[in-house]
């Protein structure tokens, strides 16, 4: 017969599957974590009228218990003599607004200004074009007059009108 080892090695488990950092960082934080939660915090006005919170009951002042969570994001004293925020930026979009109403009112009399330049512009074509229906041409070379034939006074005329309507729109468009 053959002879048994009894003697058999077993691998030893390890005692916890869960690294042993993790176990104590939570440890830690089960046992920090009440505290903070259980203090209490209170909140007070001071006699300029600014509000405040402190984990020490102030003396001979009216407090309150506030919980953590009620606190507010960011703290509500603030210097009086100094503008807020808000009351700041509503001086600056009033200065805007002031810049920006000077800014379109230039604008709109530079427009008024250049309007009526052009009005009066148009008008001197008008009278010009209205005067000078001639029937007759400089002649380039010999600086003589050549007189037209029938045709082309036909032409001239028909552009010349065509001009004087193209102003007299744009005056009653612009001048009135």
């Amino acid at each position: 017969m053959m002879a048994v080892d009894s003697h058999i090695d077993f691998i030893q488990p390890p005692l916890c599957s869960v690294p042993v950092y993790l176990l104590m960082t939570t440890l830690l934080l089960c046992t920090c974590f009440p505290l903070c939660a259980a203090e209490k915090f209170y909140k007070w006005t001071d006699a300029n009228g600014n509000i405040h919170y402190t984990d020490k009951k102030p003396e001979n002042q009216n407090s309150a218990v506030v919980k953590v969570k009620d606190l507010p994001t960011q703290p509500q004293s603030h210097n009086i003599n100094q503008p807020s925020d808000a009351e700041g930026s509503e001086k600056k979009t009033t200065q805007e607004k002031l810049d920006e109403y000077a800014k379109q009112n230039k604008k709109a009399r530079n427009k008024a200004h250049i309007k009526k330049q052009r009005c009066r512009e148009a008008k001197q074509q008008l009278q010009k074009y209205k005067a000078s229906i001639s029937y007759r041409k400089k002649e380039p070379l010999s600086g003589g007059y050549i007189y037209l034939t029938e045709d082309k006074k036909a032409k001239q005329k028909a552009r010349n009108n065509r001009r004087i309507k193209q102003y007299q729109k744009h005056i009653k468009k612009s001048c009135n």
